[in-house]
């Protein structure tokens, strides 16, 4: 029964032992219609009284693999001398790469002062970042008579990452290296002599082979060259989060990217990741150089949703002016081949995502 139905028929046991005040002697009627009075008034107090000093503390914290169990634990605290008689709260866990989430619904009770942990406890099939959270938090008498809402922003994390899977990288892609047909980039600086990417005053650190020695001798201070960045040998790996069919899509598209770039890294082939964050509504790219910058990059990518959008991750990564386009060779993990076209008009495309894993 609800809230509002208990209330209802407390009401109308109120009317009837007024009813009765009338017709039967009057300390007979008037017992059961003070009691039902004071129940009421009764009920009142403890939901509107209590739960203004209330802290609630969601953490977990840590990593792990897929469907191993992991655990959160929801800390309250009553800062009141009032007590609590029930805290009714929800307690969601979303994987916030799939979406997937399971609820798990708490009803409890917390004297004056009083402390309680409370462990949730949950798996997954797939990567990602679990998130738990705090929702539909309010208090009310022990009859749920009256019940008042409260505001909590409670949340933390645990992250499940990837599992490597077997593939293979085309030999072209180790030894697409071309000493005929350098692209420099117009954006990244590098350190290539042969291609000059700009002249700035000269900082503590800088090379001395960088000083450009006339223009210095001209200005009357020192100025060096920033060197020009061959792209010839560039590669991005992009992750579409613009496409997703099912959960399963999703874990193997995580995979393969995470394969991937460890198999770049064995060959001491540096490379950049790309991916749109819906969360931000922009197209998002980092650096991979070592396998910690690796971990941070999908620390990063498994915080976001991967949802079917209009626009192609591909679309996305145009749209974005101060990203480097420019690179020889784009590895696309996708199941999506729309605008794939487009994209090879900047370099070469190879697509991981129907065919492995």
């Amino acid at each position: 029964m609800t809230s509002k139905k208990k209330l209802i028929a407390l009401i109308v046991l109120g009317l009837l032992a007024a009813v009765n005040f009338l017709i039967m002697p009057y300390y007979y009627a008037g017992i059961v219609l003070l009691s039902i009075i004071a129940l009421i008034g009764f009920s009142f107090v403890p939901a509107h009284g209590c739960g203004k000093k209330l802290k609630i503390k969601v953490s977990g914290g840590g990593n792990g693999t897929k469907a191993k169990p992991y655990e959160f634990v929801v800390r309250i605290k009553n800062e009141s001398i009032v007590p609590v008689l029930s805290l009714n709260l929800s307690v969601i866990t979303e994987n916030m790469v799939t979406g997937e989430f399971q609820k798990e619904d708490i009803t409890t009770t917390l004297g004056p002062k009083g402390k309680k942990k409370i462990w949730v406890k949950g798996s997954t099939q797939y990567a990602g970042s679990i998130r738990a959270y705090v929702d539909n938090v309010s208090v009310s008498d022990p009859m749920g008579i009256h019940q008042k809402a409260l505001d909590f922003e409670a949340d933390g994390n645990y992250d499940v990452f990837p599992q490597p899977v077997g593939v293979e990288l085309s030999s072209d892609v180790f030894s697409c290296y071309n000493m005929e047909s350098y692209r420099y980039s117009q954006k990244k600086k590098g350190n290539d002599p042969g291609e000059v990417h700009g002249i700035r005053e000269y900082q503590r650190g800088d090379s001395p082979k960088t000083i450009h020695w006339k223009l210095s001798s001209k200005l009357g201070s020192v100025v060096v060259r920033e060197l020009g960045f061959p792209v010839e040998n560039d590669i991005m790996i992009m992750l579409d989060c613009n496409h997703l069919d099912s959960y399963e899509e999703a874990d193997k598209k995580l995979n393969l990217f995470m394969s991937l770039s460890q198999e770049l890294l064995s060959k001491g082939l540096l490379h950049s990741a790309g991916w749109f964050n819906h969360k931000e509504n922009r197209f998002e790219k980092c650096d991979i150089r070592d396998d910690d910058e690796l971990l941070s990059a999908l620390s990063r990518i498994i915080k976001n949703r991967m949802v079917t959008s209009e626009e192609s991750t591909i679309a996305r990564f145009f749209v974005e002016d101060d990203i480097e386009k420019e690179h020889s060779q784009y590895l696309y993990v996708s199941y999506d081949n729309r605008d794939v076209e487009r994209l090879m008009t900047y370099g070469q495309v190879r697509i991981y995502g129907q065919n492995e894993g």
